[in-house]
């Protein structure tokens, strides 16, 4: 089984519960913590392993911004899927967070 169809594995069977609540918007999420535990199973049983890197930067008249990376590799492959979210300091409320942009995936040999 090649590293695309490990990943196809877990998203086709991964289950997560949505354990956190947003009370200013009043809806329940998934935390990064939630997703790990719950990618756990597989780890062992597909002979995987899931890395996640983040790195605070600043730019745009200093405007913090998060780059987030997840790889899952086997050993031989990696599949990389990044994400970066900037954070506005002078909205108020949920509207802080905006994505600046979102999810490139690489597949590295």
């Amino acid at each position: 089984m090649n590293i695309n169809e490990k990943l196809a594995t877990i998203q086709t069977k991964f289950k997560s519960k949505k354990s956190r609540f947003n009370s200013f918007g009043k809806y329940n999420f998934r935390s990064a913590e939630d997703i790990l535990e719950a990618t756990k199973p597989f780890l062992l049983e597909l002979g995987v392993t899931v890395t996640i890197n983040e790195e605070l930067n600043v730019l745009f008249d200093n405007m913090p911004v998060m780059e987030s990376t997840a790889t899952i590799s086997d050993g031989k492959d990696m599949i990389h899927a990044k994400a970066i979210v900037g954070v506005d300091l002078n909205q108020k409320g949920t509207a802080i967070w905006f994505s600046i942009f979102v999810c490139k995936k690489v597949r590295v040999r």
